[in-house]
């Protein structure tokens, strides 16, 4: 007989080569997982589902995972117990009963990622896994402006990367913006740094997409594309990126609504 969960995690991607298991010995945080209800339930047959497979480096504040096992146990029970078994830098934040109908993917209504950049030549050393670094001039006011072309229902062709089949690149997005985080502080004491914030939902994400939305924007900011290089990506899907993939370790799983 299976039992169901559903579990929030959160995790610094930083040390790992992304959520899914891989074929070799690479590091990942379902492997982690999966090593540590393998200890709680002794079931080796044991199936977990994430939300989304964030990719090396990338981190999350509210993944989303359904596990499918033989151990009947209180939720709250399997979420000590799995903090209790589990790198520091992944911990369960909420657990509770589930069942065979939801699917962490497929019953998703929307997401929500957050990616962080900073302009200066340099960064703090204690943001360096969290803040990803162009140290350019950047015209945000026109970056802006390239956020609300993405808006709305588009083949996102031009925005995924190999590696994944999908049956369909279009996807809606509901939001988009950029904003400066202000009086940024740390262990209480504020500091002179330029740290801005895109916030991107919709309704699914390609692989890749948000890093290569962020990437054409950085290109836009830095005068090297146009909005109407945007626009026509968008009309016209091509092979050609507009600007590179941003790093990963500024992206980040914020939020899966259902």
């Amino acid at each position: 007989m299976s039992f169901f969960y559903k579990l929030k995690i959160q995790y610094d991607g930083s040390n790992y080569c992304g959520w899914q298991i891989q074929s070799g010995p690479e590091k990942t945080i379902q492997g982690e997982l999966n090593k540590a209800l393998i200890k709680i339930s002794n079931d080796k047959e044991l199936v977990s589902i994430g939300s989304g497979r964030t990719d090396s480096k990338v981190h999350a504040m509210g993944q989303i995972v359904r596990v499918e096992t033989s151990l009947d146990i209180e939720s709250e029970a399997l979420r000590k117990g799995l903090n209790s078994l589990l790198p520091k830098d992944i911990v369960i934040i909420s657990s509770e009963k589930s069942d065979s109908s939801f699917h962490p993917i497929f019953s998703a209504k929307k997401k929500t990622y957050k990616y962080q950049f900073g302009t200066d030549k340099i960064i703090n050393p204690l943001l360096r896994n969290q803040v990803a670094l162009f140290p350019y001039k950047l015209d945000i006011d026109l970056i802006e402006e390239g956020c609300k072309i993405f808006l709305g229902e588009h083949d996102f062709r031009n925005y995924q990367c190999k590696g994944t089949e999908v049956s369909s690149t279009v996807r809606n997005i509901s939001k988009f913006n950029i904003d400066r985080l202000n009086n940024p502080s740390l262990f209480g004491e504020e500091f002179e740094v330029d740290l801005y914030c895109f916030e991107i939902e919709g309704n699914g994400f390609l692989k890749q997409m948000v890093r290569l939305m962020v990437g054409a924007l950085i290109e836009l900011g830095k005068g090297k594309i146009s909005l109407r290089d945007i626009e026509n990506s968008l009309k016209n899907p091509s092979v050609n990126k507009l600007g590179p993939t941003a790093p990963a370790n500024g992206l980040c799983l914020v939020s899966v609504d259902y």
